[in-house]
């Protein structure tokens, strides 16, 4: 509880910053006020994650969500094709390292890079990538193994994995023909559900129970401040 409570101050004080620092400069976007905007998700990003561990072990209805919502991503296989590619921008850059994303409103997995190799290396891809997912579908996966390859190293499809204990591993089974060395993969997108809508907006259903709940523990916390 005790907590919860200084992580939900802290995500206070944060937002309250970014309030006045927007206000004083009357342009929400200046440098000051998206580094006080960025502060402030990531408090309560904080504040969130702490609470979805406390909902795990204390709320036998998020508990039952939970499992459904990790069966309902638990598969054999999918794609997951790239749908943006970019230009590296360090002189090293030859293929993206690390991934984050998640399951977005319409029920389909996007992935975008979050980072690039930064040591020299030969012509290679990263080839295989294992990370991890949640009950809400927020994902993210890093490099574990790179292929030398003489002419293409543009992944163009990924076959991916997700496991009921929420590792989810990605595997590249096609390369875009394009011979030019400084694109990389920027962006992923894929069907978790195979098509099956009945499992997609199950899902969906499920995450915006466990979002009610969480809202609804913040509000109780907000009591105790």
């Amino acid at each position: 509880m005790t907590d919860l409570l200084e992580l939900l101050k802290e995500y206070k004080t944060c937002e309250a910053s970014f309030d006045r620092v927007a206000s004083d400069s009357g342009v929400p976007e200046n440098h000051l006020a998206s580094e006080a905007k960025l502060a402030m998700k990531q408090a309560y990003k904080n504040l969130k994650l702490a609470i979805i561990e406390e909902l795990r072990t204390s709320n036998d209805f998020y508990q039952k969500i939970h499992e459904q919502n990790m069966q309902l991503m638990c598969n054999t296989s999918f794609e997951l094709k790239v749908t943006r590619v970019k230009e590296g921008e360090g002189a090293f850059d030859k293929f993206s390292t690390r991934f984050e994303g998640g399951i977005l409103s319409n029920g389909y997995l996007y992935f975008r890079s979050v980072a690039t190799n930064t040591d020299f290396t030969f012509e290679s891809y990263a080839s295989y990538l294992k990370g991890t997912i949640d009950e809400h579908g927020a994902g993210e996966v890093e490099q574990t193994d790179t292929e030398t390859a003489l002419l293409l190293t543009l992944p163009a499809q990924y076959e991916a994995k997700i496991s009921l204990d929420g590792s989810i591993h990605l595997k590249v089974t096609e390369l875009d023909p394009t011979l030019e060395r400084k694109l990389i993969a920027f962006e992923l997108a894929g069907d978790p559900f195979n098509r099956s809508e009945k499992k997609r907006n199950l899902f969906l259903r499920n995450r915006s129970e466990m979002n009610r709940l969480i809202a609804l523990r913040i509000e109780e916390l907000q009591k105790s401040l």
